[in-house]
């Protein structure tokens, strides 16, 4: 009986194991990105549109039915919801068939990698209707072709 129990209990373990979202990247590390600080970004936008970076802050992914994806500079900023945000808009095959994945990064530190843009995604709200109600809450600009996220924390 105990030898039962004892191969129950390892079974267990390694099927924990196998279950486990824990990883430490998504996706291949571009070696050729420039490596920024959202306050960078924040700052002077145009100096990088078009340019792949990589960036570091606290992750918010939603990728429910209209579901917008941000990454803040601190935590506090992830928690309070401040204007302080790069908006995560397109993502690469391989990281989209891993949203689950990424959306248990919410509130944790993250490097993501992708083309930056400084413009603000314009506000698909029809004329008329109230949409967004001050300048720049679009956030500081976005990032599209996502193809890397690692967790730094």
């Amino acid at each position: 009986m105990p030898n039962k129990s004892f191969a129950i209990l390892v079974v267990a373990t390694l099927l924990a194991g196998c279950a486990s979202t824990d990883f430490d990247q998504i996706g291949s590390d571009p070696d050729y990105s420039i490596d920024v600080s959202p306050y960078q970004l924040l700052a002077a936008p145009e100096k990088y549109d078009g340019r792949l970076i990589s960036v570091m802050g606290v992750a918010s992914f939603d990728f429910s039915f209209e579901g917008i994806s941000f990454i803040y500079p601190t935590k506090d900023d992830y928690r309070y919801q401040t204007d302080s945000y790069i908006r995560l808009y397109t993502f690469s095959k391989e990281l989209s068939a891993q949203r689950a994945t990424l959306s248990q990064l919410n509130g944790r530190f993250i490097l993501v990698a992708g083309i930056f843009h400084a413009q603000a995604i314009p506000d698909p709200t029809p004329p008329g209707q109230i949409g967004c109600l001050w300048p720049g809450c679009n956030g500081g600009g976005y990032i599209s072709e996502i193809r890397y996220v690692q967790r730094v924390e």
